[in-house]
């Protein structure tokens, strides 16, 4: 008789075989594998050129964008360089330029056969018609058949009517196409099977809105690709494996990483926008991304008549942590660095600096600290700690001082200068006795730190703090309030920016000319051309182009796990443009010492490169001048070295 063990053998392997028999397993068997579902990495939809800038101010410089093909055709008649570029690349310029056009990469996985990635991509146009279309390609066949290309390609077999080239990496099919929206002219490469379908996952376009641009780029879908190229990186490098860590802690990186949307449209006669960081929730610490909301007190510390505003929330403590962190196994130097600051400076970064500061930044623009030029700028920290603000400005102030008074002889001088004033703590870099035009200040301002480009920025900014809200502040401009919209009822700013464009365009006008000058220029012909082109003036008046202008708003705010940044501004292209330009008046500035900086150079290589030359071509001196010479030399004054 088998023993207790055989049997309790055969009944394992009886239950095997009829588990294995079973209908639910044979089932299984039979079953085929399922696809691996394709991940879309990137998509771009645009529209149309006339529909990317509805605006009717912007209309001369949309004429003047479509002249640009036909500028190109004269060029090849007028520079030889240009006579090297076939006429059928300008006509494809041409043809879809101006039209809509979207692209899409895809990533079907690794193939288990060849261990490749399925990457696929679609670049396609949007066409009017089969006519149309059938233009392009031939255009493009022409093309393809003046160059030497070592592949011939051949009817598709995956869509009719289009072209198939091999590829080294795959094939890819080329043609007309006629898509579910009508005609399309598309190159579609290696792995994609619908072309349609990856576009069904475009972001939504804002509320209310015609869209114009609409993107999205998945980091999670990148991933499988990415990481096998990191890999290699990883394995080379000593700090490879940490770095890939902190890629996936910043949600850069593996299955649950961030994705990026973006989508612009037009309503009500102004441009909205947003952009926003998908499943951003998990990795919020590592980015930096903070949840604290902004309030009224938060504006009550900007000036009413401040032209450009932003304000937002940060965790001082999350990002020193953070930071710490990101150090890793190069701690120990870290550490060092901070001792060394310690020592130079008397100042212990963690234990003294970060306690004291808040979670609150502010910088702005205003008229009442200087004219809302670059020198009425002012920065804005909140401060937990002021009496230990103070304290690390005196401890600083006296290091500081006794340091320049060794490093700086007379009669050169430089200190920092501590002085009180209308109940505001200051501290002032300052050049006693030289004529440098800058001071920059620093003051402390209730519960503020204050730092104003000039000495006039920072005693304005730090009166309007230490009266805040007993006078109007930013909350109570009118453009300001028409710029602003309600967020959805659970969801508060971490971020708030803002132009008054209707105040700044007039400082960026100037320089918005020249651009359409620059554009008007570029495609404009002779007049004695024989098809002469004139696109006018591309940049209306000022005072047409400032007619119904509106402010440009942009909020940030928690949706979810998503973190959403929104904005509206003035449909013109052109007087958005003048409005950036115009911020803090900066341009002339710039400008100045761009200028200035090359007609120094220009003159100093001038000098340099004259002064031997004509060195050179001076006659020797003679034997009687020489002696001259000698004679009237006199010997330097002792402890003086002659210049």
């Amino acid at each position: 008789m088998p023993s207790r063990n055989v049997l309790v053998r055969r009944a394992a392997t009886l239950a095997l075989i009829a588990g294995a028999l079973s209908p639910a397993a044979l089932a299984r068997q039979d079953a085929k594998p399922q696809p691996k579902p394709v991940q879309t990495m990137l998509l771009v939809e645009r529209a149309g050129l006339d529909s990317l800038f509805p605006a009717p101010k912007d209309q001369a410089l949309v004429n003047a964008l479509a002249m640009f093909p036909d500028r190109l055709r004269e060029l090849r008649s007028q520079v030889v360089e240009f006579q090297q570029m076939p006429p059928e690349v300008i006509d494809l310029i041409e043809q879809l330029l101006a039209r809509p056009a979207r692209i899409a990469v895809t990533n079907k996985g690794f193939d288990e056969q060849t261990g490749l990635p399925g990457i696929g991509a679609v670049i396609s146009f949007q066409m009017d018609s089969e006519d149309a279309a059938r233009t392009v390609h031939t255009s493009l066949e022409k093309l393809r058949s003046q160059g030497q290309f070592p592949f011939t390609p051949t009817d598709s077999t995956r869509f009719p009517g289009m072209r198939d080239l091999p590829l080294p990496f795959g094939v890819m099919s080329y043609g007309p196409r006629k898509a579910d929206s009508g005609w399309r002219y598309e190159m579609i490469f290696a792995a994609i099977d619908d072309p349609d379908a990856p576009f069904k996952a475009l972001p939504d376009a804002p509320a209310g809105t015609s869209p114009v641009f609409r993107g999205s780029v998945d980091l999670a879908a990148w991933s499988p690709l990415v990481s096998m190229f990191a890999g290699f990186v990883a394995m080379a490098s000593p700090e490879g494996q940490q770095a890939l860590e902190q890629f996936k802690s910043r949600g850069l990186l593996g299955p649950d990483a961030i994705a990026f949307d973006a989508s612009v449209g037009y309503a009500d006669k102004e441009q909205r926008g947003s952009f926003t960081i998908r499943r951003a929730a998990g990795h919020a610490a590592a980015l930096g991304l903070s949840r604290q909301t902004i309030n009224d007190d938060d504006l009550a510390v900007i000036p009413a008549d401040a032209s450009f505003v932003t304000v937002s929330k940060s965790d001082v403590d999350e990002r020193w942590a953070q930071i710490r962190q990101q150090a890793g196994p190069a701690a120990a130097q870290f550490d060092a660095i901070l001792a060394q600051v310690r020592e130079a400076t008397g100042i212990d970064i963690e234990k003294d600096v970060i306690p004291a500061l808040g979670n609150t930044t502010a910088f702005y623009f205003a008229d009442s600290t200087g004219g809302g030029s670059i020198l009425s700028g002012v920065a804005l920290l909140s401060l937990r700690d002021v009496p230990r603000m103070n304290s690390l400005l005196n401890s600083l102030s006296t290091r500081a001082n006794a340091f320049l008074r060794q490093q700086v002889p007379p009669p050169a001088a430089v200190e920092v200068a501590r002085f009180e004033h209308a109940g505001s703590s200051f501290a002032q870099l300052r050049f006693p006795g030289l004529p440098i035009p800058v001071e920059p200040t620093l003051a402390i301002a209730g519960n503020w730190l204050v730092v104003g480009a000039s000495p006039a920025a920072a005693t304005a900014a730090a009166q309007h703090v230490n009266a805040a809200g007993r006078i109007a502040g930013i909350a109570s401009s009118a453009a300001f309030k028409a710029g602003r919209w309600s967020l959805p009822a659970s969801a508060a700013p971490t971020k708030i920016s803002f132009i008054d464009t209707e105040r700044t365009m007039r400082d960026g006008y100037v320089a918005t000319t020249f651009l359409g000058s620059l554009v008007s220029n570029l495609v404009r012909s002779r007049s004695d051309a024989a098809q002469p082109r004139e696109p006018g003036m591309v940049t209306p008046t000022f005072a047409s182009l400032r007619e119904g202008v509106r402010p440009m708003f942009v909020q940030t705010y928690w949706a979810g796990e998503d973190f959403v940044t929104e904005w509206r501004s003035d449909p013109s292209l052109l007087v958005n443009i003048a409005g950036g330009l115009g911020v803090g008046d900066a341009l002339p500035l710039i400008t100045g010492m761009v200028m200035g900086g090359a007609l120094g150079t220009a003159i100093s290589n001038e000098m340099q490169g004259n002064f031997p030359a004509d060195h050179d071509h001076m006659p020797p001196p003679s034997a009687e001048e020489e002696a001259h010479s000698e004679e009237d030399e006199e010997p330097a004054p002792a402890g003086n070295v002659p210049y």
